[in-house]
């Protein structure tokens, strides 16, 4: 995440939220490793990993180009590979929280002044939209929120805004930012993690002072507090992949530091750690199964930090002792910094260190499972050539005499595939031992076999490309024999064409050594639907049709070729605007249906009420838009569903209230008021209601409290 990005987690996770977090946990394995991943080329040497998928296929982190910071995306065969620069850090000023599984989505917090008092705003980046501020629940003037995660596949973004209070939030491209709630807390909720799919939400709900008790939350259950049992305080930090298991670190009440893992089948287990020299420990990342943490320590004594290793079954350890102690791996000249992340699986991490030549570097250390391999030979070579392959387990197919390796040491099944003319092996069971190739063989045996001709009609639909094939193979044409079918019924498949109704799958039953016959006919029945759409104002909103969920066509649009019969029209969602329902219309071949229809403006109203009466009294008005000035009590109907402006009117003698943006929902009337002011001399008492901070929201609260 670069030097600044690094610097600014380390202090939100240590001074904020009290917690950094790093690990790593992985078993015994042949043919571990440890590497560096190298850096983008360009800028100062500095590269950061982040994220790990199943396998180490995949490793996504930040970089410094020649372009400035940047996250890449990382893999074996095509090494680092950068996905465009983030702004310029230097005009632009944010924090960088979290990337997506892919690298290609980033989120963080921006800082900015707004009426002169700094602001926060949670921002989402793609290389394609740039920063895009994400807004806050509140829709006040100076927007309080913060980004903290982001979901694997970069749709939901989660964190902390203000309401009435700090409130963990939601964010969707569909739903937008919303509130998971506060639990009436007297200092909120906080969000830190969200799973994969964003469909799981880990954080916190703060107390006040020092008090905090974690939760997970879903659509389903909404927000679940999550169990203490011996601690006095939690902080969940992570959630795995598939949100099945939460880490985050305690406090019990003897004031011992430990790591936390929550599932739902075990509820919490605390971690096994001597604390005589630690200061603070914190998760950064958990697998599926929530067998393995990784995350962070801070040792007082020594002012530094470890990343460390927890297999749930057993203690936390420090991870280079892991590495090198239990793997042999040799970190000769690396000083490990960061674990930040696990892969679903729990066999390979990820993080960053300070390498051999003094740079900041990104690294993956991989330790496999014990393990050997198992060769297979086919017979006979004519099997072989009709693509007779073999599998373990159900996993992906090998030819004949190919070696699958890196097979966990245990009893497996060998499958064989099924090819069309012969008949395959049984299943066979093998034993694979550590560091062993196993070798086994299967011989097929060959069937009697037979063909089939196709015939297609009419001639024209032939010359328009009209073609057969048996079983999801190879197309053929009007007339041709395919030979080589094994006894059994077979699936007839023919092409679909443009302007022609397609025959209907036919199953054909092929007996020994016999050529069989049949035919498809295609018949050329079509018509054509034009539609109309009303009014003009729908039109130039992007109002428009389709038919069958085909491509959307413009209001007076003819789409032709359209199959005889019955048919879903369909009409386009458009911002404030009810859309027709769905017609179903009736194509007769040769002929254009025609259909004319309407969509239907939303609208709602507003209610503003002016305060005090004095005010009123002394003309105070107030209006939309610029449109005509109202009286106080007076509703305006009929406005547009969305975003509106009220202004008011100026009077002599008295403070006129800032503009005002509202929501206008449809169906509804939007409710508010105005509050003129005495226009009187600026009081001593106001400077120091001021001083004491009596205009902010959420003062005093524990954590979120040290961002301001």
């Amino acid at each position: 995440m670069g030097f600044l990005l690094l610097e600014r987690l380390y202090f939100m996770k240590i001074f904020l939220l009290a917690c950094l977090s790093i690990l790593f946990c992985l078993s015994n394995a042949i043919g571990a490793y440890f590497m560096g991943l190298g850096d983008l080329p360009g800028g100062i040497f500095y590269s950061e990993a982040i994220h790990v998928s199943d396998g180490a296929s995949s490793v996504v982190g930040f970089s410094r180009s020649a372009s400035g910071l940047e996250p890449f995306y990382w893999t074996q065969s095509n090494g680092m590979v950068g996905l465009g620069a983030l702004p310029d850090e230097n005009e632009n000023n944010y924090m960088v929280s979290d990337l997506s599984g892919d690298g290609t989505v980033v989120v963080g917090t921006l800082y900015y002044d707004s009426n002169d008092s700094e602001a926060h705003e949670a921002f989402r980046w793609t290389q394609s939209d740039g920063l895009m501020g994400l807004g806050d629940l509140s829709n006040e003037i100076e927007p309080y929120s913060i980004g903290y995660a982001v979901s694997s596949d970069g749709s939901t973004v989660i964190g902390v805004g203000w309401s009435n209070n700090f409130e963990a939030f939601r964010w969707t491209q569909s739903d937008g930012m919303v509130g998971l709630g506060t639990q009436n807390a007297p200092c909120g909720t906080t969000a830190m993690d969200v799973s994969n799919d964003g469909s799981v939400v880990v954080g916190y709900i703060e107390g006040g002072g020092s008090e905090l008790y974690p939760f997970s939350w879903s659509q389903n259950d909404g927000m679940v507090n999550l169990s203490l049992n011996s601690l006095g305080r939690a902080m969940p930090e992570t959630v795995s992949a598939d949100g099945s298991a939460v880490a985050g670190h305690g406090l019990t009440y003897s004031d011992e530091i430990v790591a936390t893992l929550w599932t739902e089948g075990s509820g919490i287990i605390e971690s096994e750690y001597s604390v005589d020299r630690m200061l603070w420990l914190g998760a950064n990342d958990v697998s599926n199964n929530g067998s393995v943490v990784v995350g962070y320590s801070y040792f007082s004594s020594e002012d530094k930090g470890e990343p460390f290793l927890w297999e749930t079954t057993g203690s936390l350890q420090e991870l280079d002792e892991v590495l090198e102690n239990n793997y042999g791996l040799d970190l000769a000249g690396w000083e490990l910094r960061s674990v930040s992340g696990v892969s679903p699986d729990g066999k390979t991490i990820v993080g960053y260190g300070i390498n051999p030549d003094g740079n900041i570097e990104a690294w993956i250390a991989s330790l496999d499972e014990p393990s050997g391999s198992l060769k297979v030979i086919i017979d006979p070579a004519e099997a072989v050539n009709d693509g007779a392959q073999w599998r373990v387990d159900g996993g992906s197919w090998q030819d004949s005499g190919s070696t699958q390796s890196d097979i966990a040491v245990g009893s497996y099944t060998v499958e064989f595939k099924s090819i069309s003319g012969w008949t395959a092996p049984g299943s066979k069971s093998v034993t694979i031992e550590d560091g062993q190739t196993a070798t086994t063989s299967g011989t097929y045996t060959q069937q009697m076999m037979s063909s089939l001709t196709v015939t297609i009609d009419p001639s024209a639909a032939r010359s328009a490309g009209a073609q057969w094939r048996v079983d999801g193979g190879t197309w053929h044409n009007s007339g041709d024999t395919q030979s080589g079918l094994a006894v059994g019924d077979h699936t007839v498949e023919y092409r679909t064409i443009s302007g022609w109704a397609t025959p209907g799958n036919q199953i054909v039953t092929i007996e020994n050594n016999q050529n069989a016959n049949t035919t498809g006919i295609y018949t050329n029945e079509t018509g054509s639907l034009k539609v109309t759409i009303e009014p003009d104002e729908a039109l130039a909103a992007g109002a428009q049709w389709r038919v069958d969920g085909g491509s959307w066509h413009q209001s007076g649009d003819t789409q032709s070729n359209v199959a005889e019969g019955d048919h879903t029209l369909e009409f386009k969602e458009i911002a404030g605007w009810s859309k027709p329902g769905n017609q179903q219309v009736t194509i007769t071949s040769g002929e254009t249906e025609t259909i004319s229809t309407a969509y239907t403006q939303k609208t709602g109203a507003l209610q503003v009420t002016l305060s005090p009466a004095e005010a009123v009294s002394a003309g105070a008005h107030w209006r939309i838009d610029g449109g005509e000035w109202h009286n106080s009590g007076d509703t305006q109907s009929n406005l547009s569903v969305g975003s509106h402006t009220i202004e008011y009117k100026e009077v002599s003698g008295w403070i006129t209230p800032n503009d005002k943006e509202v929501t206008i929902n449809a169906d509804q009337t939007m409710i508010d008021s105005g509050i003129y002011e005495k226009n009187e001399e600026f009081s001593p008492e106001d400077t120091e209601s001021a001083e004491n901070g009596e205009s902010g929201g959420g003062g005093g609260c524990y954590i979120n409290a040290l961002i301001f």
